[in-house]
């Protein structure tokens, strides 16, 4: 598969808070990016789980994303279900709350499948996933750089937006 390189936004050199604690001693300091609430724009939220995603493996044909399936050669459809699930190996999503004496806190949730959904079809999370521009099924010979050939092992090849099954 060759995919068109995702220069999205310069979003990916913000400084981005991660998780701390006895959590992150469980599942690693990923980043925490809040979920919208009432007072929020969703607009927002799609930005920053696009720049943190965007080198996670997510692939799109036209204004559909994908998922390569490591079991299979081939690619899936990611739903939203799965995709509020796949999205917790990358990232971790709360919501704040305040006490009854108005001190903040936060509480980890997973990401609503609604949000998911909207998240996966927006042209704003869209523009961080790259684009395949073509798809080979079988692997093709490259130069090796010493004037021969070789075939590309199966993976993404280092920056050539080609994806081998």
């Amino acid at each position: 598969m060759k995919v068109s390189s995702n220069k999205a936004f310069p979003y990916h050199q913000v400084l981005q808070e991660v998780l701390t604690g006895s959590l992150a001693a469980q599942i690693g300091p990923l980043p925490l990016i809040p979920l919208p609430q009432d007072e929020d724009l969703l607009s927002i939220f799609i930005v920053q789980m696009g720049a943190v995603l965007s080198n996670k493996g997510l692939y799109r044909k036209d204004k559909v994303v994908m998922l390569v399936d490591a079991e299979m050669p081939r690619l899936n459809l990611l739903e939203p279900e799965v995709f509020c699930s796949w999205a917790q190996n990358y990232v971790v999503n709360y919501r704040t709350r305040y006490s009854k004496s108005g001190e903040s806190y936060r509480f980890y949730k997973d990401m609503p499948t609604e949000i998911a959904k909207k998240t996966l079809m927006s042209p704003s999370f869209l523009r961080f996933v790259p684009k395949i521009e073509e798809l080979f099924p079988i692997p093709i010979p490259v130069e090796n750089g010493n004037g021969g050939l070789k075939l590309m092992p199966p993976g993404f090849a280092d920056g050539k937006y080609v994806f081998e099954f």
